[in-house]
């Protein structure tokens, strides 16, 4: 699945999947534990609420580069009966084992970073654009990579939560991630470097 497809010295457009490297739910049912299993949830079941953290290692992607877009993608393995809307908020702190829903990590609300994304019940595939929330990361104005997913307008009425893969889904193609592209500067170092868990390819520039 992952593999180095950059050759040595090109200058053009580069693509690159990050995976999620780890991820977690909260939920109010059961507020001083957390679930961590092959499927992230998000919503509400009943009275309760769900959501979920996913954190990435951008450690791989240099610096000088110029970013064009970064999208999240994750893969819908629940069922809904009507379209949800979710929001993405960047996490102000690192999560962990120990983060429960009573004790959670805070996240950034600044509404230029915040996005929002809509889930149909025929949806698999949902892309939602964090590229100003990445430009952050990769200047370092926002420190930890890592990011919470609500239910943005959660409705008591409404039962039902949805899943989608976590970062330790045994399907791999189910895996989170997040896809960059960007333009290698001249004369930047060569990057990527080999043997490391994502896949990149070449994008030729257009004159």
């Amino acid at each position: 699945m992952f593999a180095e497809c950059i050759e040595k010295g090109a200058v053009g457009m580069a693509v690159v999947n990050i995976p999620a490297s780890k991820s977690l739910t909260l939920s109010s049912k059961i507020p001083l534990k957390n679930i961590k299993r092959n499927k992230i949830f998000i919503g509400g079941q009943g009275r309760y609420v769900y959501y979920s953290y996913l954190f990435f290692n951008i450690d791989m992607i240099p610096g000088n580069i110029s970013l064009l877009t970064a999208k999240l993608v994750l893969f819908k393995t629940g069922k809904l009966q009507e379209t949800r809307r979710f929001a993405i908020y960047p996490l102000l702190q690192e999560f962990c084992s120990l983060t429960t829903y009573l004790h959670s990590c805070p996240f950034e609300v600044c509404p230029t970073l915040r996005r929002t994304f809509n889930v149909s019940a025929s949806d698999i595939v949902v892309e939602t654009d964090i590229t100003e929330l990445f430009g952050r990361w990769l200047n370092n104005t926002l420190v930890n990579r890592g990011i919470a997913i609500i239910e943005e307008k959660f409705n008591f009425q409404v039962t039902g939560r949805t899943s989608f893969g976590s970062a330790y889904c045994k399907d791999k193609t189910l895996i989170p991630y997040i896809r960059v592209v960007y333009k290698e500067k001249e004369g930047s170092p060569y990057f990527p470097i080999p043997n490391i868990g994502y896949c990149a390819t070449v994008i030729p520039c257009q004159s």
